[in-house]
């Protein structure tokens, strides 16, 4: 967020208390290439916490199914599921094992992939990075392809498509 410049944006979360007027490409060396923003985050107003994730085809789809999920229980399973019990089935949350906006430091949990699925469409680059975390440790692979997900209409999947 601070390299964003969005630190001050953060006030006690409500419903609908933090969209902002979309954010505008900065210089090269003000953030990582990995962060700059996608068309459609030029052209919607949209949670800035979005603007932290590294893939932009996830920041696509938190936009474009804004009204479909619930935000703050986003946010939680992203980085406090992990910290409420330790069940291995249960666990939703995301570990980063390195720098945040690089996708590659990124590993998806299943609980997480099985929630979230429908954000997750369209980002081989965070399905790649979980899966080399996972043989890191000698755990079989995830392929979300065989996850359920919220479905598109046709219209939702063509402007998934012309925003990309």
């Amino acid at each position: 967020m601070a390299l964003l410049g969005l630190s001050e944006t953060l006030p006690p979360a409500k419903q609908g208390a933090l969209l902002l007027p979309p954010l505008l490409i900065p210089s090269p060396p003000a953030f990582p290439a990995s962060l700059y923003p996608t068309i459609l985050q030029l052209s919607k107003v949209y949670d800035p916490r979005i603007a932290i994730v590294p893939c932009a085809a996830m920041r696509n789809n938190l936009i474009l199914f804004s009204g479909a999920y619930d935000m703050e229980a986003l946010v939680s399973d992203l980085h406090g599921g992990l910290f409420e019990g330790f069940r291995d089935a249960d666990i939703s949350g995301v570990m980063i094992w390195g720098e945040p906006w690089r996708s590659a430091s990124w590993e998806v949990t299943d609980g997480f992939a099985r929630k979230w699925g429908f954000l997750l469409e369209g980002c081989p680059e965070l399905q790649d990075a979980t899966n080399r975390w996972r043989e890191s440790r000698g755990e079989e692979p995830i392929c979300w392809d065989t996850i359920p997900t919220l479905e598109r209409s046709k219209t939702q999947a063509l402007t998934v498509e012309s925003y990309s």
